[in-house]
């Protein structure tokens, strides 16, 4: 077993040489590093390791074999100096500005102009009344980023339209034409042009515009274009004409122009002016100082002045000698401007045939000696007068009528002198007349007979009814030509517009539709529904109205319905008013109600109030152009027309009531 060692003969005390070569007495003898200094320690170790290793590369690469360094394989060059830095950098940076100019010349100036970004349009009215001022408005906009060096507008106007007044002047009044520089970017601006169109009704007048422009960014030059067309919608004017033909060569006549203004009208004062055709001469004549036109030479008239009120213009001719055909009469109504030029507004052309006979023949319709319209169930009014234009005697003279026409009421025909009938024509001879036994040379006489227009059992849409009539003679019994006629004048027939007008308690369902006492009794409201029917089947209407003005004690009681146009009250007038404009003919029937109120006062009592007073159709035949006008008749506290409420009418006391 061995034994311990003994601990105090092995122990020997440790000693550390401190002499100045040994290190580890140096660290001791040091303080502990805090974690700052350690981490800078490790990052200078790791450039080294970094630079040894980069040392150790090129070494690879520039040692040969034998490990020897080949100086003749590295390439020395000098640093750049200042003088070089002093040239480079400004010429640098001016490559570089001016790079960067030409980069936004063309990607931005050129890009942010198109000519889309230029307008250039027209406002103004798409219809007005001939000789009615009013604008044209023409804009011009620059909605790019880019200046407009230099802007040029030329206007082209219609040759009807009259320049009253321009804003800005431009290169003149009538010029038409601007021009404007340096239109900046964004800029909206217009030019107003005051005028007036004058011309027939429909006609179309166009209004052409051209815009010059140039970019300030680009050399060139652009264009843009407009338009804007305005129609005359009429001419505020109505104009009627009386005269006879054939008429007796070498006799004086008359075409006699009629006129007035309508409600709307900006055409003050006109001239006539009548080109006469060859064989016809105008007469001269001075007409009375109450006429409202004077003759500035034969077959021109200027009108001094226009109203509502119907004046008539006079123009007195004569045909040399018999016309071998009818002959065309141009009648041109014109307007002078405020420059003194004159533009026409309407022309009518008539015709017009001379005959040569002995005995001058004038027929006459409802005391017109024109083409009219007229109705089914008119009597048809006629005068023939008949006169001695020759030098000798006229013996033994016959004279006829003809009347053609399916539709005349033959039966109810009547004549005080008793002509004769045959087919559809009245012959009166010396028998009948005895003046007609011989007429002397300026003898004259007139015959006057009537009939009346039947209507047919069946009317047929569209179709024409007219009655034509004319008056021939003979002498001695020779047969009538063409020379022994007079003057011929269609009567068209009207449409067959209706109007029909009910006041109800009760409809036709027997449903009640009204509210209150019947009889009407003082001092309680009673309502009533008012009925209006419209019926047509001839021809197509146009301005179709129907109007009543309510008595005084009935109130408009709304609940207003309409099939076609629109129904509406006054206050100021207190008129009801049904606006129906235009009536095809396949709309043979059209309707409107509207309530009505009233409440008897004490001094109406023991009396039958009136509740319509009879309403007012009018209308505009298309095919006679004739004014069609039919009335209804009044409707009555009675009830008339409802056969449940039907009644004496007799405004009662409530007290009786009850």
């Amino acid at each position: 077993m061995p034994k311990p060692t003994d601990t105090k003969e092995k122990k020997k005390a440790v000693k550390i040489n401190s002499s100045a070569r040994s290190n580890v007495a140096e660290f001791i003898k040091r303080p502990v590093p805090t974690s700052e200094e350690v981490e800078e320690f490790e990052r200078v170790i790791e450039n080294e390791a970094r630079e040894e290793a980069i040392e150790e590369s090129l070494n690879e690469i520039y040692q040969d074999a034998k490990d020897n360094l080949e100086v003749n394989r590295l390439k020395i060059e000098r640093s750049r100096g200042w003088l070089f830095w002093l040239v480079f950098l400004p010429l640098f940076l001016a490559i570089l500005a001016g790079g960067g100019y030409a980069a936004y010349h063309f990607w931005y100036l050129n890009r942010a102009f198109s000519p889309n970004d230029i307008e250039f349009f027209v406002d103004g009215p798409e219809e007005v009344l001939a000789g009615e001022e009013f604008f044209y408005v023409l804009h011009y906009q620059n909605n790019s980023q880019v200046k407009l060096k230099k802007l040029d507008i030329k206007l082209k106007y219609p040759d009807n339209f009259v320049v009253l007044d321009v804003s800005p002047s431009g290169r003149g009044l009538e010029s038409g034409s601007w021009e404007f520089n340096d239109v900046p970017p964004n800029f909206k601006g217009s030019i107003r042009i005051k005028g007036k169109i004058i011309g027939p009704k429909g006609e179309v007048s166009i209004l052409l515009g051209s815009l010059l422009y140039e970019p300030a960014n680009i050399t060139s030059s652009f264009q843009k274009e407009t338009s804007f067309v305005t129609k005359i919608k009429g001419i505020g004017l109505e104009f009627d004409y009386d005269y006879i033909s054939p008429v007796m060569a070498g006799e004086k006549n008359e075409i006699i122009v009629m006129y007035n203004a309508d409600s709307e009208n900006f055409i003050n004062t006109f001239r006539l002016r009548v080109e006469p055709p060859d064989l016809m001469e105008f007469i001269k004549t001075t007409p009375t100082e109450d006429k409202p036109y004077e003759i500035v030479r034969p077959g021109v008239f200027r009108i001094k002045e226009v109203s509502a009120e119907v004046n008539s213009i006079e123009v007195p001719y004569k045909f040399i000698k018999k016309t071998e055909q009818p002959v065309l009469v141009e009648l041109n109504f014109e307007q002078a401007d405020e420059y003194g030029r004159w533009h026409n507004f309407l022309t009518h052309t008539i015709s017009l045939e001379a005959i040569q006979s002995d005995l001058g023949l004038a027929l006459i319709v409802n005391g017109s000696r024109r083409d009219q319209g007229i109705n089914f169930g008119q009597i048809l009014n006629y005068s023939l007068v008949y006169a001695n234009r020759g030098e000798a005697d006229l013996k033994d003279v016959t004279i006829m009528a003809v009347l053609e026409g399916d539709f005349l009421d033959w039966d109810k025909l009547e004549d005080k002198n008793h002509g004769q009938i045959k087919d559809n024509t009245i012959v009166w001879t010396k028998n009948e007349i005895k003046a007609l036994a011989v007429l002397e040379p300026g003898e004259e006489g007139t015959i006057d007979f009537s009939l009346p227009v039947k209507k047919p059992e069946i009317l047929t849409p569209n179709k024409n009814y007219q009655i034509r009539s004319y008056a021939q003679y003979s002498v001695g019994g020779t047969e009538p030509n063409e020379d022994n006629r007079s003057n011929v004048i269609v009567n068209t027939v009207n449409s067959d517009l209706e109007l029909r007008e009910e006041v109800r308690y009760f409809d036709k369902d027997d449903i009640p539709v009204g509210t209150g006492p019947v009889p009407l009794e003082v001092g309680k409201e009673t309502s009533l529904k008012v009925y209006w029917t419209i019926t047509n089947t001839l021809h197509e209407l146009t301005d179709v109205k129907v109007s009543v003005e309510l008595p005084t004690g009935v109130e408009w009681n709304n609940k207003e319905n309409a099939s076609a146009g629109s129904i509406y009250y006054d206050d100021q007038k207190r008129e009801v008013v049904w606006e129906v404009g235009r009536l095809p003919v396949s709309w043979e029937q059209v309707e409107a109600e509207f309530s009505i109120k009233v409440v008897p006062q004490p001094q109406d009592l023991n009396k039958i109030l009136v509740l319509m007073p009879g309403s007012t159709v009018m209308a505009t035949d298309k095919e006679t152009k004739e004014v069609i006008t039919k009335n209804t008749t009044a409707k009555t506290s009675r009830l008339e027309d409802d056969p449940i409420a039907q009644n004496s009418g007799i405004v009662v006391n409530s007290s009786t009531q009850q």
